[in-house]
């Protein structure tokens, strides 16, 4: 498993006292931005922004974390780790089999509720959740992080 980073150019407004981070992928493209009254506000504000343009595209079976870079990129990089990435290589692995949510719960024996934690973040599966996850998928899931 391997991080991501995202660098990012770093302005100040004075105007409105607000930080801003624009995040580039490795074509040069904004990726994100998030904006915020000090640093950290703002690159937590460009992360959530990332991940949900990850999550987005990943529903429509579109992998964009190969725009990111493998290693870090200068003075400001936001790093994802492979536990944020999870939600995202679980819903392209769903999307890529063309299967609904409530087919994926229904395959792994949890409702669709539970399923759909997953695909959203911030939860912690266990090992065996993961095992049946890809036994529903039939895809691995942990090799691709």
């Amino acid at each position: 498993m391997h991080a991501l980073y995202l660098p990012y150019d770093l302005t100040f407004d004075e105007d409105s006292q607000t930080y801003c981070c624009s995040g580039r992928d490795r074509h040069g493209k904004v990726f994100g931005v998030g904006s915020g009254a000090t640093v950290p506000m703002a690159e937590q504000h460009l992360r959530e922004a990332a991940f949900e343009s990850l999550l987005a595209d990943a529903a429509d079976g579109n992998d964009h974390t190969c725009d990111l870079f493998r290693t870090i990129q200068g003075d400001t990089c936001l790093r994802l780790t492979a536990q944020e990435q999870l939600p995202i290589r679980i819903r392209l692995a769903r999307a890529s089999r063309h299967l609904k949510q409530v087919e994926v719960a229904e395959r792994m024996g949890i409702s669709q509720q539970a399923y759909a934690r997953l695909e959203r973040g911030g939860s912690n599966p266990t090992f065996a959740l993961l095992a049946r996850l890809e036994s529903a998928i039939q895809e691995e899931i942990l090799q691709l992080l």
